[in-house]
């Protein structure tokens, strides 16, 4: 069997699922955005900026298990965004500077797929539209997988909306702030997200309802669910 690329800009349950599959023999390369080195001098810069809780969190961004498989993409850009997320409570520039990261980091994944002839990739929800759109587009041989770490975004969208419409609502404001990382055009973007993925990890059968609400097969999910 074809080995695995695994792929995500930020971090989420990435490093479990890298670990499940380097237990399988079956991973291939790991990569990423951010990932602490403490030797890099980038990162002696930050622990001299950084407040305490920040330096944990940057600290966290490592795993030894998966050192023999990291490639790391848009280091900068990464390091921005978890910059910007610590500060803009108001989501004023986050969900673009999203939309950028997901991009140039799902560009530099599809060249990597292409330039290696990797055949196999898991990504996750709302980072993946940019490399699978542009497998698909240039007919590179692929078996597409999303790993859901959420359930989907358009179905997200869906529920917010019920929210907002009803008439007395404690948390609208947090909901419309909510709402800025699940506009109508992103969510477009999500749903062709899903229409081009080949099998979905999922993890609740309410992310299986989300998919299914948004018009997926359900013969393309696998069944992964949560353990304690």
């Amino acid at each position: 069997m074809n080995k695995i690329i695994l792929a995500h800009p930020l971090q989420q349950h990435s490093y479990k699922t890298a670990e499940g599959l380097d237990k399988a023999e079956l991973l291939k390369k790991y990569i990423t955005t951010v990932y602490y080195k403490k030797d890099k001098k980038v990162y002696k810069i930050l622990e001299k900026v950084l407040g305490k809780n920040n330096i944990k969190r940057m600290k966290g961004r490592v795993n030894k298990i998966i050192e023999k498989y990291l490639i790391t993409f848009n280091e900068f850009l990464g390091l921005l965004y978890l910059l910007v997320i610590r500060v803009d409570k108001y989501k004023l520039i986050e969900p673009k500077l999203y939309s950028i990261l997901t991009n140039r980091f799902g560009k530099n994944i599809y060249k990597y797929m292409k330039k290696n002839k990797e055949e196999i990739i898991i990504m996750y929800d709302t980072t993946a539209y940019k490399c699978f759109s542009l497998l698909t587009k240039h007919n590179i041989k692929s078996t597409k997988i999303l790993d859901m770490s959420s359930v989907a975004a358009p179905y997200i969208r869906k529920i917010l909306l019920q929210e907002l419409r009803k008439k007395e609502m404690k948390y609208k404001k947090s909901i419309k702030q909510k709402m800025k990382s699940y506009t109508k055009r992103k969510c477009l973007k999500y749903q062709k997200e899903l229409c081009e993925t080949d099998y979905f990890l999922v993890a609740s059968k309410f992310a299986e309802r989300s998919l299914t609400e948004c018009g997926i097969d359900k013969s393309k999910f696998i069944y992964i669910p949560l353990r304690s």
